[in-house]
C-alpha cells in the first residue's frame, strides 16, 4: 500500500507540474543576491526543467546602468552553476533585459510550442571607465562558486571597450608550476585575441589563475608580477 501511495503521489505531482507549465510561468524573481543564494536558486530552476523535458528556461536579467557589474556577475554565475552541477547549458537562455530600474533576475519556464513572454530584451551598454574596478571573470581558487566559462561575457566586454584587456594573475610555487598554469590559462583564452590579454606571474604555494577584465593600463596599478 505504501508503494502504491508513493507512486500515486509522484504521478500526481508530475501531472500537476504538466498542468502548471501549459503556459509560460515565472518560477522565481529576486534582486540582490550572493553566490550561495544564486546557486541554490539555479538548483531549483533545473529541477523544474528536468521534470519537464519539453520546457526551456529563460533567465532574464535587468537593471539600470549602475547595476551593470552585478548583471554581469549573474551571467557568470549561470555558467558557474552549469559547471558545478553538470547541468545541460542548452536548457537555459540568458536574456539581457531592459536597462531600467533596480537589479532584477527573473527565471521563466516556457514549454515548447508556447510563445515566450515579452522579456523587453535590450543591448546593454557594456562600456567601462578607466577608473572602474576590475571585474572578476573567474577565480580558480574560489571555495563557494566554482570556476566557470566566461568566454561570452569577455567577448562582449572586449567588443564594447577598445582599450579593454583581460588580465590574468598566474600563481605557482616554482617556475615550472607557474609555466604549467600559464599554459593552462592561455588555453582558456584560446579564442581571445592575444593582443587583448596580459599575464602576470606570482609565487604561491598552490598553482591557479585569476582572470579579470579592466580598461586602461592596469598593470601599473593592481597587476604586477612578484616572486
Amino acid at each position: 500500500m505504501k508503494n502504491l501511495l508513493t507512486i500515486f503521489v509522484l504521478g500526481f505531482s508530475s501531472f500537476a507540474f504538466a498542468q502548471q507549465t501549459s503556459k509560460a510561468e515565472m518560477l522565481d524573481g529576486f534582486g540582490s543576491f550572493n553566490c550561495e543564494i544564486f546557486l541554490a536558486t539555479m538548483d531549483v530552476f533545473y529541477t523544474q526543467l528536468n521534470n519537464s523535458p519539453t520546457t526551456k528556461g529563460y533567465l532574464v536579467v535587468s537593471g539600470d546602468r549602475s547595476t551593470l557589474r552585478m548583471k554581469l556577475v549573474a551571467e557568470l554565475l549561470v555558467e558557474s552553476a552549469v559547471k558545478a552541477r553538470n547541468f545541460d547549458r542548452s536548457r537555459v537562455e540568458v536574456v539581457h533585459g531592459q536597462e531600467a530600474g533596480a537589479l532584477n533576475v527573473r527565471m521563466w519556464l516556457v514549454p515548447v510550442g508556447v510563445d515566450k513572454p515579452n522579456f523587453q530584451e535590450s543591448s546593454w551598454n557594456l562600456t567601462f571607465d578607466k577608473n572602474d574596478e576590475p571585474l572578476v571573470l573567474d577565480s580558480e581558487m574560489t571555495q563557494i562558486c566554482p570556476s566557470a566559462s566566461f568566454e561570452t561575457v569577455a567577448k562582449g566586454l572586449l567588443q564594447a571597450n577598445q582599450t579593454g584587456m583581460i588580465y590574468v594573475i598566474v600563481h605557482g610555487n616554482d617556475a615550472g608550476e607557474r609555466m604549467r598554469q600559464l599554459s593552462a590559462a592561455r588555453r582558456r583564452l584560446g579564442k581571445v585575441d592575444p593582443q587583448r590579454s596580459r599575464f602576470f606571474l606570482r609565487h604561491s604555494p598552490i598553482g591557479y589563475s585569476d582572470f579579470y577584465f579592466a580598461v586602461g593600463n592596469r598593470s601599473r596599478l593592481e597587476f604586477k608580477s612578484s616572486f
